[in-house]
């Protein structure tokens, strides 16, 4: 039986717990950011933004926490290095609910910013995260009084863990 995944807000998910320490960084926030913990993040003029699209720039990193929307402000992120993955919810475009397929597995799709998160959306207008598992293995990605390690094909919006694309990092 399908089961149906909550839609989350995207989550950096590191490997190795001492390695996220060594590629965190304090960064200048620029002007008016009210960006999301965990979104996706470009430098512009020396200081961390909000990305938006690959057409728009290369990711930086990730935010580890919201923008302060404040002159002056500092932001702390995470280098967008091989080393980490993305969990984030598969989802058709627009945030239109979608099943999961097993040719899902290895897809490079786009990466979106919703209404209220950022989620992997399988289209590819301008693809930047390849989908490597759907065993994300984080208590808050499970669905409540089920069983499974990860999501499975025909369950609805799954948490899938993606990699970016080596072009779409400053990092490679």
């Amino acid at each position: 039986m399908a089961n149906t995944w909550p839609k989350l807000p995207l989550t950096v998910v590191a490997v190795d717990k001492d390695f996220l320490s060594y590629a965190e960084r304090d960064f200048p926030e620029g002007a008016s950011q009210t960006f999301l913990a965990d979104s996706p993040l470009k430098i512009s003029a020396g200081k961390v933004v909000e990305w938006v699209s690959k057409a728009d720039a290369l990711v930086w990193g990730w935010a580890l926490q919201a923008g302060k929307n404040t002159t002056g402000a500092t932001t702390l992120g995470v280098l967008a290095l091989n080393e980490f993955s993305i969990a984030a919810n598969l989802l058709a475009g627009s945030e239109v609910d979608r099943a999961y397929v097993a040719t899902d597995l290895g897809v490079l799709y786009d990466l979106v910013k919703g209404a209220t998160n950022w989620y992997v959306a399988a289209t590819t207008s301008a693809p930047v995260a390849r989908v490597s598992s759907t065993d994300t293995r984080m208590g808050r990605d499970q669905l409540p009084n089920v069983q499974t390690t990860g999501a499975q094909v025909g369950d609805i919006n799954p948490r899938v863990l993606v990699r970016l694309d080596p072009g779409s990092t400053l990092w490679y």
